[in-house]
């Protein structure tokens, strides 16, 4: 019996185990292919899905769990595909250091082929009670599908009932199967239909219901999630100006789609709870419709392809298209061996990233006190100072010395800082009240040379336009009404354009995870003040662009390896040199750095051999081929470029 894997050239008489003929390859990943095939052991010869898992390492121990694992959870998936709408398991195969699941091909068409245009509410219902009545299920058994999507749901053609498919991005099966964070692969399958703890490889039960609420979502609205602008204040979709729905069912799918995951349903059972309620009840209150796409500015927005998008909350890594192997569909780098990946620990909390300093944007603060405590010196009873619009209004009821220091309280803060000293100097040494005169002298002398210095300092700061140092030494300024004053146009002009910078900080932080400069993204948020919006916008947003920094960097690492399987190691230098610091590949990448540029010196001296071998024999045109390689920066590059004008003269 044959025992052949498929291969992208697997012809018609190569069988997987003797039996399963391909006749199309779906999509090759660097972990495993999924294809359609025939089972020539059925009459008929009925088509099936062959997916194909490829564990990243062939030492005993990690293929002896590999095996352990795959026999316990395919036991789970035969469960699971007991419900009548979950795809069959038809054969689990160990072929060659190779694990295959075999499922029943389901005729009939994806959900996305119907979600064209925007569906009724009721119809909607009718969907989410369908769908999640299938997730009840699954969830019971103890699973999380983690990659739901339309494409994933199948309108069976013979009674029209939707069925769940592509379970292998389930987490107990394919983690320990590949060796790499679920967030790398598994997580990368549906953007805009993932949330953010799925992303950072967190998922739960409630991260499925995000799925389904935001296929809902694109139901209602005709809008593809990735089009749907986000609320930079809570990173939640803004969908509910384009649909047609009441206002409770607005409210459930709005709780199955927030942005943290203890604020959505946290069961399939809670929500169809829900639309039972719902449906009793027979709301019916309208909200208005919106003919329209969203319009306001959005850095993301010309991002149009399903598989690329916003680059925050659930985005997705645009794909190189020059590259077979995309960032999106990347695991963990696997030549020549992997990268150690630490598990990711099943808490609520997100995954730790770096720290991270930013500069404060502090609105003006309490203010040193200008040193006279009336209060404290028994003015209170007597003298009674109530502020009136800038102003100071007394009534008369005590001796005259503390009258004398309630009035020059009062020239002081109105910032006539000599007729103020002048009344508190003329109180007489023996009243009980000198003391406090004298401290309150030294005070404001020492309090107005502090603001009257910092002044200038603020005033030159404005007119240089360094907003964040303005509010800063704004706040240094001792309480004093009349500098307060002074200051106060400047403070406020400095907040507002610190928002304004922090906003547009925030679009080129987009704007650079767009273009997968997550490193770049990440010091860009560096910028941005603390105490503006953007500041709490980006808070959520950290640990997002850390993980896809992460994710890059694999793909920049396993691009490298690709290139120097081709004997390029040009390339894969150049690879290699742009993976970022503070990445899980940056160690790996700077010994393969060193690795690859003696290896690259090596081919030099060889294709410089190679070449005088040819030039010895008369046939320079075959050796200046071989010159031709010589990568720049090596050895043998100079005496090269020489060569090569002394061969083309013959």
């Amino acid at each position: 019996m044959s025992r052949l894997a498929f291969s992208p050239g697997a012809g018609p008489e190569q069988l997987i185990n003797g039996r399963y003929q391909v006749i199309e390859i779906l999509n090759r990943l660097s972990w495993g292919q999924t294809c359609i095939a025939l089972d020539t052991y059925r009459p008929g010869n009925p088509e099936c899905i062959v997916r194909e898992f490829r564990p990243v390492t062939d030492d005993t121990d990690s293929w002896q769990a590999a095996q352990d694992i795959f026999h316990r959870e395919t036991k789970i998936l035969e469960i699971i595909c007991q419900h009548d709408q979950v795809a069959t398991i038809l054969d689990c195969l160990e072929i060659d250091h190779s694990f295959y699941i075999v499922q029943d091909f389901i005729p009939g068409r994806p959900l996305s082929q119907e979600l064209n245009q925007p569906w009724s509410e009721s119809r909607v219902i009718n969907l989410l009670q369908e769908v999640l009545e299938i997730l009840a299920f699954v969830h019971g058994q103890g699973v999380i599908h983690g990659d739901i999507k339309p494409d994933n749901l199948i309108r069976r053609s013979d009674d029209r009932k939707l069925v769940l498919t592509d379970f292998s991005g389930i987490k107990q099966v394919r983690t320990p199967l590949v060796g790499v964070q679920f967030s790398a692969i598994a997580a990368l399958g549906a953007f805009g239909y993932i949330p953010t703890e799925q992303v950072l490889g967190k998922p739960r039960p409630c991260s499925d219901l995000y799925a389904v609420g935001m296929i809902a979502i694109e139901a209602l609205t005709g809008f593809k999630p990735l089009h749907l602008e986000e609320d930079p204040l809570t990173g939640e979709a803004l969908w509910q100006d384009y649909a047609t729905v009441t206002k409770d069912f607005a409210a459930i799918i709005q709780q199955m789609v927030r942005y943290y995951f203890k604020d959505r349903y946290q069961s399939a059972d809670q929500v169809l709870e829900a639309l039972h309620s719902l449906t009793s009840s027979k709301s019916s209150i309208n909200l208005s419709m919106s003919s329209a796409p969203p319009t306001s500015p959005n850095p993301y927005k010309q991002k149009t392809d399903d598989t690329l998008g916003e680059p925050i909350g659930v985005e997705t890594l645009p794909t190189e298209e020059t590259e077979e192997t995309t960032e999106d569909t990347l695991g963990e780098p696997i030549e020549p061996e992997t990268l150690p990946t630490e598990e990711t620990e099943e808490t609520e909390e997100t995954e730790e990233t770096e720290e991270i300093y930013y500069p404060s944007m502090p609105t003006i603060p309490t203010r040193k006190s200008s040193g006279l405590n009336l209060t404290a010196m028994g003015v209170s009873t007597s003298v009674a100072l109530l502020v009136v619009a800038g102003g100071y209004l007394f009534s008369w009821g005590g001796n005259q010395a503390e009258a004398k220091l309630a009035q020059a309280e009062q020239k002081y803060q109105e910032g006539d800082l000599d007729a103020a000293l002048k009344l508190v100097k003329s109180i007489p040494a023996d009243s009980e009240n000198y003391q406090d005169a004298q401290n309150a002298i030294a005070q404001w002398k020492t309090d107005w040379q502090d603001a009257k210095a910092l002044f200038p300092q603020i005033k030159t700061a404005f007119e240089q336009q360094k907003w964040v140092e303005v509010v800063e030494q704004a706040s240094q300024i001792p309480n004093i009404v009349f500098w307060q004053q002074q200051i106060r146009p400047m403070v406020s002009q400095a907040q507002a354009n610190l928002e304004k910078e922090a906003y547009q900080l925030l679009q080129q932080a987009y704007n650079q995870a767009i273009e997968r400069d997550f490193t770049g993204a990440l010091n860009t948020f560096k910028q941005i003040p603390k105490g503006t919006k953007a500041y709490a916008t980006i808070q959520q947003k950290i640990p997002e662009y850390t993980q896809k920094r992460n994710i890059r960097a694999n793909y920049l690492l396993q691009q490298a390896y690709n290139r120097a399987a081709q004997k390029d190691f040009t390339n894969a230098l150049v690879y290699l040199k742009k993976i970022p610091k503070d990445t899980d590949a940056y160690p790996k990448a700077q010994e393969k750095i060193v690795d690859y540029t003696a290896k690259q010196e090596i081919r030099a001296k060889y294709l410089s051999k190679m070449a005088y071998n040819q030039a010895v024999l008369k046939n320079y045109t075959k050796a200046l081929d071989y010159l031709k390689q010589i990568p720049e920066g090596t050895s043998t590059y100079d005496r090269a470029q020489a060569t090569i004008q002394q061969y083309t003269r013959y």
